[in-house]
């Protein structure tokens, strides 16, 4: 085990933190896990950008 800087990667801070491979699982398995609560977040700021668009599309039709 060893004292890493915070700059090191996940993957390697992991297994250099604990010495282990468990480690280095652990943080992708959190990495995995806040990818996928992300998710959703993205799709609905997604669908919320393309509703906007497509009323200032609609807009933009029925002042021309």
């Amino acid at each position: 085990m060893c004292q890493d800087a915070w700059t090191t990667p996940v993957v390697i801070s992991g297994y250099l933190a604990t010495g282990h491979i468990s480690g280095a699982i652990t943080q992708i398995v959190c990495l995995a896990v806040d990818a996928l609560i992300y998710v959703g977040f993205f799709k609905k700021a997604d669908k919320r950008k393309v509703q906007a668009q497509m009323a200032n599309a609609k807009k933009a039709e029925t002042q021309a």
